[in-house]
């Protein structure tokens, strides 16, 4: 049972992540833009570049970890 609400935490704890780091990127848009003096389209290629190597990275560490490491497995 513990270890069901520790996988649980971690996995709302991941999405509250994913979900803030969404919500500053697109907050700062302005601000990128001005400073980097890009447009619309290059600031959101920028952070979707980020956003794919944020969940490349992520794959990455589940597939190198034993099964059931992440998320038990019945």
């Amino acid at each position: 049972m513990r270890r069901a609400r520790t996988t649980l935490a971690v996995s709302v704890a991941g999405a509250m992540l994913v979900a803030l780091d969404g919500t500053v990127l697109t907050v700062a848009y302005p601000t990128l833009r001005h400073d980097l003096h890009a447009t619309f389209a290059q600031v959101q290629w920028s952070s979707t570049a980020y956003l794919i190597a944020v969940a490349a990275t992520g794959a990455a560490l589940a597939t190198r970890l034993p099964t059931g490491t992440l998320a038990p497995v019945r």
